[in-house]
Formats: C-alpha cells, sequence, structure tokens
C-alpha cells in the first residue's frame, strides 16, 4: 500500500525463531492483515509474535484492532512496534504495544516516540491455549477447500 514492493522483495518463507527458549514469530508491517500468516507460526509453537511496522496515523485503528485480533486468535503475545513521527510526506501512527493472549493490552505507547517496558506473565499461555483449544477444534478441512 505504501510502496513497499519498490524497495523489498517476497519472502520465500515464515520466520521462527527462539529467544531464551521461548518460541517467536515474527511478520512485517502488512502482514499482520493476514491472519493464516500468524496462524501458520502459532501451529509450529510461537507463544510470541514480533510485528516491527511502518502503519501510518489514517489506519492507526487497523493496526490496534489487527495486532489485539492475532493475539487473540492464535493466543500468544504480540509485541507490536510502529514507528512515529513524520517522514516525507507521511505521518506515521506510533501505539507501539505488547499485547496478550487475552486481547489485553499490557502495555502501550501514544503517537509520539517513547519507550515502554513491560512483563509478559508467559505461564498464561499454556492455560489459555488448553482452556479454549482453538487448535485442536479447527477445521481446516472446511475453509481451505478450493483456496
Amino acid at each position: 500500500p505504501m510502496g513497499e514492493e519498490n524497495f523489498f522483495a517476497f519472502g520465500t518463507h515464515d520466520a521462527t525463531f527462539e529467544l531464551d527458549g521461548l518460541k517467536c514469530g515474527v511478520v512485517i508491517c502488512y502482514d499482520i492483515r493476514f491472519g493464516e500468516l500468524a496462524r501458520s507460526l502459532a501451529l509450529k509453537g510461537a507463544e510470541m509474535l514480533f510485528v516491527p511496522a511502518q502503519w501510518p496515523d489514517v489506519r492507526i485503528e487497523h493496526w490496534n484492532v489487527l495486532n489485539r485480533a492475532r493475539a487473540i486468535e492464535n493466543q500468544m503475545f504480540v509485541a507490536c512496534v510502529n514507528s512515529c513521527g513524520k517522514a516525507g510526506k507521511t505521518q506515521y501512527g506510533g501505539y507501539s504495544a505488547l499485547i496478550s493472549p487475552w486481547g489485553e493490552v499490557v502495555a502501550q505507547a501514544g503517537a509520539s516516540e517513547e519507550v515502554i517496558t513491560a512483563d509478559a506473565d508467559l505461564s498464561i499461555i499454556e492455560d489459555i491455549r488448553s482452556s479454549i483449544n482453538v487448535f485442536r477444534d479447527r477445521r481446516p478441512d472446511l475453509y481451505f477447500q478450493g483456496c
């Protein structure tokens, strides 16, 4: 939407990594709009999703809702970091945040530059995933037909 294709090439695989024993995934900017990408990372065991981005302020509500949705539907923490300030004609929206697997905002910055810190209680991930087992109950045989 902002001309990224002029500077970047499409990736060829999803990205997971381990950080201090925690399985993590990463999606970049526009990728947060693709729920199936975050789901594939969760199915590979990701418990934290990192989202570095440059979302403009005119779409900041999408940014907030999509990050919360990815956290809830995949029962994982989402650490989303967005640019703020102006670059050229684009005003970036800020609102970097840590979102819990319940979709609660654990910590969130505003529209201007700031540093936020927060603790992620990783013990809740397994509790949430076992109490509402969306991974066991999903039916890809129904919704991927003809795709």
